[in-house]
């Protein structure tokens, strides 16, 4: 899957520098937010691995910090709220494998369905520990009568199903419209 790991380090990073860039584009719901830098981050992790998608995510965390992106109430809560849970996000490439074996098979309808395990499993990785934040750091600004833990749950699992629905529809749009976005040939 990958030959040079400089060429996949350096590609890590420029998706890392894609997501920030579309993190800054303003999509929230009521009560939710659309994380599109999760579809870069599922790219370059189905692309080129686990490994490359974990330092893409550690990247894109930290760079959202550096750039003013960081919403921050707590040093722990901005610890596990960018370096730790975008890093988890890169989770995506545990399916990488299987996703470019069936893809360079042309298994298509099994490579969609990889696509869409591959964001449910980053974005879920992900949002696993914004629910912790949520309940230890942001939980003070739960609605009243609401308890932090269902507030969290109702706020981050709202996020993980509509950043999955997008995120899957686009990456599955881009794999039907170029294929070789997602495979490595080098």
């Amino acid at each position: 899957m990958q030959k040079s790991p400089i060429n996949v380090y350096l590609e890590a990073a420029m998706m890392a520098v894609v997501a920030v860039v579309v993190s800054f584009i303003p999509i929230q719901g009521v009560g939710f937010d659309i994380a599109l830098g999760a579809i870069p981050m599922t790219l370059i992790a189905l692309r080129r691995g686990l490994k490359a998608g974990l330092f893409s995510g550690l990247l894109w965390g930290v760079l959202t910090i550096i750039l003013g992106g960081a919403s921050i109430i707590h040093p722990m809560q901005l610890f596990l709220d960018y370096p730790v849970a975008f890093f988890f996000n890169g989770f995506a490439g545990l399916v990488a494998p299987a996703f470019q074996k069936a893809s360079l098979s042309g298994n298509t309808k099994r490579a969609g369905f990889l696509i869409i395990m591959s964001t449910l499993i980053g974005t879920t990785a992900r949002y696993f520990w914004h629910y912790i934040t949520g309940v230890y750091y942001w939980g003070q600004f739960a609605p009243e009568g609401w308890s932090v833990r269902f507030y969290s749950f109702v706020f981050n699992g709202g996020s993980v199903i509509v950043t999955t629905i997008v995120a899957g529809l686009v990456l599955l749009l881009l794999y039907r419209q170029s294929k070789q976005l997602f495979e490595v040939k080098n």
